[in-house]
């Protein structure tokens, strides 16, 4: 214990230490929102890029976290089950926002 490293608050999300209802509802639902509501607000084009860059490498650390979580689950499979097949949309989802990054990132 005494030379156990002590882990940064993404080190323990990205390796499912944080339980899977909390990843899922509080990092990948709460969270997400928040950060997709800043496209709300006019910003100039190149913030905006920065901005989903960062929340695509905020996802990638979510969704690590979601299915390192969800092999740790003691509970019922249905949850496990469940909390795969939306990480299976989560990538189809992120893949298009990484297209959407890659085409803006261009045009600029």
């Amino acid at each position: 214990m005494l030379n156990e490293p002590q882990k940064n608050h993404f080190n323990k999300l990205y390796h499912g230490e944080m339980g899977l209802a909390k990843t899922i509802w509080l990092y990948a639902a709460i969270i997400n929102c928040c950060l997709i509501g800043f496209f709300l607000i006019p910003f100039n084009d190149v913030i905006e890029v920065a901005l989903l860059f960062f929340i695509l490498a905020y996802n990638l650390i979510v969704m690590s976290g979601i299915w390192a979580a969800s092999e740790k689950y003691k509970g019922k499979y249905l949850w496990i089950a469940l909390s795969k097949c939306l990480l299976i949309l989560s990538y189809f989802v992120w893949a298009i926002g990484a297209f959407t990054a890659i085409n803006w990132f261009l045009i600029l």
